[in-house]
């Protein structure tokens, strides 16, 4: 299929763009921790800082495994979607086929007769009631 790599495309570009999130919501993570602890907030992630505080590539690599975890995320959900929209799409398909035959069966040929005649009959009593209706009003006028 041709949308194929098209998915995959847009699913690496919304990685990225996932990753820079994911890696400005540890930074700022980061700051705020070194805020808290004052003087040290400098050593934080160097070695023999605060041995509490994981270091950058620790924090690259959880940002990169979270914005991977949210590319598959979203690539799942783009699939689901598409799956969906094919499904329906098959099901509409098959229910206007369905439509188009029906209309050639002698059931609903009967039905449509029936009804045009129930429709005439409805009609010409219709025509004949308000016929009747003028009459009596003019004879009483008169």
């Amino acid at each position: 299929m041709t949308n194929t790599p098209t998915a995959q495309d847009d699913t690496t570009a919304q990685a990225g763009a996932s990753q820079g999130d994911a890696l400005a919501q540890l930074e700022a993570l980061l700051q705020k921790t070194r805020a808290g602890k004052g003087g040290r907030a400098g050593m934080g992630g160097m070695p023999g800082g605060d041995p509490g505080m994981p270091s950058p590539e620790e924090m690259q690599a959880q940002a990169e495994a979270l914005a991977r975890a949210e590319a598959e995320k979203q690539a799942a959900f783009e699939a689901q979607q598409a799956q969906a929209e094919l499904e329906r799409q098959q099901a509409l398909a098959e229910q206007q086929h369905k439509m188009a035959e029906l209309a050639h069966t002698p059931q609903y040929q009967a039905r449509v007769k029936q009804t045009q005649h129930e429709q005439e009959k409805k009609q010409e009593e219709q025509a004949a009631h308000d016929g009747h209706q003028i009459l009596q009003i003019t004879t009483k006028k008169l």
